[in-house]
Order: structure tokens, then sequence, then C-alpha cells
């Protein structure tokens, strides 16, 4: 026999993850990006962070869009650029900003540790990132997010109303295989174009 009881806890759940900076955390970021060149206060951040860690192998879309997109969002917003990663990006963040287009664009150099890392997070107003900490953190700090999806599930992360995810058309997505032999594959079927109509609509909200 199983029954049931009511225990009528009062209980308040958060709608949305949530990350809170200290004002020092918060102007640490700030001055970060105020030393090199862009002013948050003033114009307009859009953080892209271009890794997705070693797990899963198609997880990371294609440095040549990333490439494309910062041309796209630099010639029809103008927005400044702030390109994040950890340590594994560094070499391809380089590589990124060697191969961009003249404009405001900052290389966030990879050695942070995590909360000085949210606080540049904290800087931009928009945040284009696959299904990364980089994206949790970016929701948790109610930032506007991009998100893209490839080998694993898109239905599983909430946004919070504050994003938009994008993906290739493909039966495949969300497989989860650590290493798909298929080409084209879900990361090199996503151009920069598509994930440039997310970020235009996103900063016309």
């Amino acid at each position: 026999m199983s029954f049931f009881v009511k225990c009528e806890i009062p209980c308040q759940v958060p709608e949305s993850p949530q990350l809170y900076l200290t004002e020092r955390e918060k102007a640490h970021g700030r001055s970060w990006l105020v030393e090199r060149g862009i002013d948050p206060d003033r114009e307009m951040v859009i953080g892209l962070n271009t890794g997705a860690g070693s797990r899963w192998k198609r997880k990371t879309w294609e440095e040549e869009e990333f490439v494309n997109l910062i041309h796209l969002i630099q010639t029809k917003l103008g927005a400044s650029i702030l390109l994040l990663g950890g340590i594994e990006e560094r070499p391809r963040n380089r590589r990124i900003f060697l191969r961009s287009t003249p404009g405001k664009i900052i290389d966030g150099e990879g050695a942070h540790p995590l909360r000085p890392f949210a606080s540049l997070i904290n800087q931009c107003s928009l945040v284009v990132t696959g299904d990364t900490l980089a994206m949790h953190m970016a929701v948790a700090l109610k930032k506007k997010v991009v998100a893209i999806f490839g080998p694993t599930s898109q239905s599983e992360v909430d946004l919070a109303g504050k994003g938009l995810k994008v993906s290739a058309e493909m039966d495949c997505l969300g497989c989860y295989l650590t290493n798909c032999q298929k080409d084209p594959h879900c990361m090199n079927s996503l151009k920069a174009e598509k994930v440039f109509e997310a970020v235009a609509s996103l900063v016309g909200q």
C-alpha cells in the first residue's frame, strides 16, 4: 500500500539560473575592456565564445564562419567584438582575430579564472556561444544569448526567455556522438548568415 503526504513547505524557485557578481567584479570586467579600447557603457559589445571543449569533436563551430559572422556584425550592426574562451581557445581566437575585418575587436586572451571570466561576459550586450559554460553563465547573468547546437540536445537547455537557439537543418542533431564522421556535418553546415539573423533579431528587441 502506498500513500502521499502533502507537506505544504513554501519554496521559491527562481525562474532562471542566477549568477551574482560583486560591484568590484563588475568593475573589473568593465575596466579590462576599457583598457583595451572598448567602453561597454558607450557601445554595443557582442561576445563570441568560440570553443566548446574537446569531448564532442563536432560541438565547436567552424573558425571560417566565426570570421564571416564578425564581418556581418561589424558592417551591419557596428558592434564591438569580444572573443571569449579558455586556454584551449587561445590559438583559435588569435587566428580568428588576425583574419577578421578592421573594426573594434578584442581577444579575451583566454586565461581568466571563472568569476573574472563571468565579469567579461557581464559586459556583453549579447553572447554567441555553443552549448558551453559560457552559455550558462550568460543566461544566469541575464544576457541575450544566441546558442549554437549540434551533437548535444537543444531541447534540454532553457535560455530563460533571453535567447535563441540555432542549428543546421539535419535529422541527426542531438546525436551525442563524440566523433561524428559525417561530411557535411552539423557544424560546417551551419552558416554565418543564419546565426547573424538570430543576433540581429535579439539586438532589435
